[in-house]
């Protein structure tokens, strides 16, 4: 997707953080020598400030997976207003209820349709994207958030009733 849409964006970077399996990081290492494309930077592990910056400086974070649990590189950027794209194959469809980003179908076209989608977004609707990516961590996220929702759940196991609306288990 990004040979499709970072050669022709000026001034985007694409930034691939984090580590991999050798194999792979090599394979992506020759994809972007073989199609020649210039704006792309590895950083490798991050933690700490290293990553904190790294977070910082992203206008938006792009999640594209087959297959994804929770994880947490999502909720770290949302809870610092960063609007996410994360393909189908991930946990996120949260992201269109808030309007925090763009759950999209998995593939390359959806992709760099949403990716030319972010250029048509203004400085004010981005930044507000990510207050929405903030309030939906602290709404369903935050220690608090989850306390409540394991109290309902035992309460539920314990004294029966109607299932929590947040279960997923087949009735």
């Amino acid at each position: 997707a990004w040979s499709e849409t970072g050669k022709y964006e000026p001034g985007w970077e694409l930034v691939l953080m984090g580590d991999g399996e050798t194999s792979y990081k090599a394979s992506l290492v020759r994809l972007v020598e073989k199609l020649d494309i210039k704006n792309i930077v590895f950083t490798g592990f991050l933690n700490g400030e290293e990553k904190e910056t790294a977070l910082q400086s992203l206008n938006y974070l792009v999640l594209p997976s087959k297959s994804e649990n929770f994880g947490m590189v999502v909720p770290e950027a949302l809870i610092r207003e960063i609007p996410v794209i994360a393909s189908k194959g991930t946990p996120w469809e949260e992201l269109n209820t808030y309007n925090a980003g763009w759950w999209i179908d998995i593939g390359v076209q959806p992709l760099v349709e949403t990716l030319h989608e972010t250029l048509n977004l203004s400085e004010e609707q981005r930044q507000q994207m990510g207050q929405n990516g903030r309030k939906l961590v602290e709404e369903k996220y935050s220690i608090e958030a989850v306390a409540a929702q394991m109290i309902q759940l035992y309460k539920w196991i314990l004294n029966g009733g109607e299932k929590p609306q947040f279960v997923y288990a087949k009735s």
